[in-house]
C-alpha cells in the first residue's frame, strides 16, 4: 500500500509495500528541509539519491563525500554521517531494503558511498520523480518505484562482486540445509521459539542444529532469531508503530528489552534510528 502525502507544490513522498526480493521502504522528490542541515543521521536501509545540482554533502569524522549531480549516490545502511546542503536545493531519493542481504555482510562490502552512472537507471529515477510531482495514481507509482528499486539493487550488486559471490555461497548453503528452520522463524517471529523447535523442524538434534547455523550463517540460532526480530521491529517502527507495539509483535515482550536488543545489534536505541 502506498501512502502519498503532499509536502508542498510539486513535492511528494510515498511509502510502499514489498516483494520477496526488494522492499521499497520510502522515497520522495522535494526540496531538502532545513531541519536536516548539519544533523548526524543514519538509515536502516540502502539509500539511493539523485541530485541535478552541486551542493549536497555527506560528512563523517574522517571524510566527506559529494553527491554527484546527474548521478545516483548510494548511501550504505547504518552509515552515520552529517547532512550538509545548499539551502533550497532539491533531490529525489529512494530507500530500499533487501531482506535476504544480512546487515553484517552488507556492511562488510558497502562501507562508504558509491556512485552509479547507469543512464537507464538514472532515466527511470527521473521518471519516477516526475510521476511523484504530477501526483500519478498509486498503482503507477508502486510499479515505477519497484522497478527503480530492483534495477538499483542489480546495479549495486554488479559493482560489488565480492558481495554477490558471498551471498550466492551463503544463501545456497543456508537455504539448502536450513530451509525448514528459517521458514519456521519467519512464520513464528512473535512466538517463543527455542532451539529445540528449530531442531525438530530440521529433524536433527539441538547440537547439530546449532552447528548448522554456525556453519552456514556464522552465528547461533538464538542470535539469528534476535537479528530477525530486530530487523522486523525496525520495519514496524518506520511504518509508524510505537516501540511498545513493535516489541509485542516481534515477540520480545517489552520496549525495554527491545531497546537492549537493538543497542546490542545496531549500536543505537530504536528512537535514534529511522
Amino acid at each position: 500500500m502506498i501512502d502519498l502525502r503532499r509536502l508542498g507544490p510539486g513535492d511528494a513522498r510515498f511509502t510502499s509495500g514489498s516483494t520477496p526480493e526488494v522492499r521499497v521502504v520510502r522515497g520522495g522528490c522535494h526540496r531538502v528541509e532545513d531541519i536536516y542541515q548539519g544533523v548526524r543521521m543514519a538509515h536502516a536501509d540502502i539509500g539511493f539519491y539523485l541530485v541535478d545540482e552541486p551542493g549536497m554533502l555527506a560528512e563523517t569524522d574522517t571524510a566527506q563525500w559529494s553527491y554527484v549531480p546527474g548521478r545516483i549516490t548510494v548511501i550504505p545502511p547504518w552509515w552515520y554521517y552529517i547532512y550538509r546542503f545548499r539551502p533550497g536545493m532539491g533531490h529525489a531519493y529512494l530507500h530500499v531494503a533487501v531482506p535476504s542481504w544480512p546487515d553484517r555482510l552488507l556492511r562488510r562490502h558497502l562501507h562508504e558511498p558509491l556512485v552509479i552512472a547507469d543512464r537507464t537507471l538514472i532515466r527511470m529515477f527521473r521518471e519516477l520523480a516526475g510521476q511523484l510531482r504530477a501526483g500519478d495514481p498509486q498503482p503507477a507509482l508502486r510499479l515505477s518505484a519497484q522497478l527503480v528499486a530492483i534495477s538499483g539493487i542489480r546495479a549495486l550488486a554488479a559493482m560489488l562482486p565480492g558481495l554477490a559471490a558471498e551471498l550466492l555461497h551463503r544463501e545456497h548453503g543456508a537455504w539448502l540445509h536450513l530451509r525448514p528452520a528459517l521458514e519456521l522463524i519467519e512464520a513464528r517471529l512473535d512466538a517463543n521459539l527455542a532451539v529445540g523447535d528449530l531442531a525438530r523442524a530440521l529433524g536433527c538434534s539441538r547440537e547439530h542444529c546449532a552447528r548448522l547455523f554456525g556453519r552456514h550463517l556464522g552465528q547461533s540460532p538464538v542470535r539469528y532469531i534476535q537479528e530477525r526480530r530486530v530487523a522486523r521491529a525496525m520495519e514496524l517502527i518506520r511504518d509508524g508503530l510505537t516501540i511498545t507495539e513493535a516489541a509485542r509483535l516481534v515477540g520480545v515482550g517489552t520496549r525495554q528489552y527491545l531497546g537492549r536488543l537493538v543497542r546490542r545489534h545496531l549500536g543505537r536505541p530504536p528512537s535514534a534510528l529511522s
